[in-house]
């Protein structure tokens, strides 16, 4: 949370009124995974709580990770 700043500086974005009431309302930032190949194709994702609230902090754990890494084209 504490990089946004610096990144939105980097990006030149600017929060308006919407953006912080957004954040005001539900200041959550959810966490995505996701593997690249060579190519810049994005081959897995994994979004935090895709399905709902249900699923906030439910993560990969290193052996889906692994399967998912080796089921990379290279």
């Amino acid at each position: 949370m504490a990089a946004n700043s610096v990144l939105n500086s980097q990006d030149g974005f600017e929060l308006n009124e919407v953006d912080h009431a957004i954040c005001a309302n539900d200041p959550t930032q959810l966490v995505g995974r996701f593997l690249i190949d060579a190519n810049r194709i994005v081959r897995w994702v994994q979004i935090e709580a895709r399905d709902g609230p249900n699923n906030l902090s439910i993560f990969p754990n290193e052996a889906e990770r692994l399967a998912a890494a080796g089921r990379l084209r290279h």
